[in-house]
């Protein structure tokens, strides 16, 4: 077994930490566009199935399950939250994203059974895989026309303050000349 250098300890660790303060990033992005998409739809059940999955990822008491446990248990969650898009009639896209993030927790858990000791490609890019699921499931719960038309009615409200500001049409003919 070959040892290694403190240099080497050092760059593993700094990559390490960059890689874990990534997640947390991206973690804290999802938190607040679930919450967001919350407040727009008004049904907290996918912030909640996000959010429980969170605490189960970061807490250290559960440190006990296995990493085939711990995607079981996630698997499940989403597999609950799948039901109740399909009981409520939501969009057909909805309930797939759904059943997608379900299935792909499902196929991290045989995963973790099969190849305990290698990286395969679903672990190596878990990160990337599940944020596009997520990111995915989100723009599915969005209502697009009306955020359009809020945004419509902003930009006709913003634009006919500086139409109808004397400073700014003052500043504006001065600095041409």
């Amino acid at each position: 077994m070959e040892l290694l250098s403190i240099q080497e300890v050092l760059t593993l660790w700094e990559l390490q930490s960059a890689s874990v303060e990534t997640a947390q990033n991206v973690s804290n992005i999802l938190i607040a566009l679930y919450a967001i998409t919350t407040i727009n739809i008004k049904n907290g059940c996918f912030f909640t199935a996000f959010f429980l999955d969170e605490i189960l990822s970061n807490v250290d008491a559960l440190d006990a399950l296995s990493e085939w446990q711990y995607s079981l248990v996630i698997a499940v969650i989403y597999c609950c939250l799948f039901w109740y898009a399909e009981s409520k009639n939501m969009k057909f896209k909805t309930i797939i994203a759904c059943g997608i993030i379900a299935l792909f927790n499902a196929g991290m858990m045989f995963d973790a059974i099969i190849n305990k000791e290698a990286y395969s490609f679903l672990y190596k890019n878990y990160l990337l895989i599940i944020v596009s699921v997520h990111l995915y499931l989100i723009s599915t719960l969005l209502e697009w026309e009306r955020i359009g038309r809020g945004l419509g009615a902003f930009f006709r409200v913003f634009g006919s303050s500086i139409r109808t500001n004397y400073n700014l049409a003052f500043i504006c003919y001065t600095s041409r000349n």
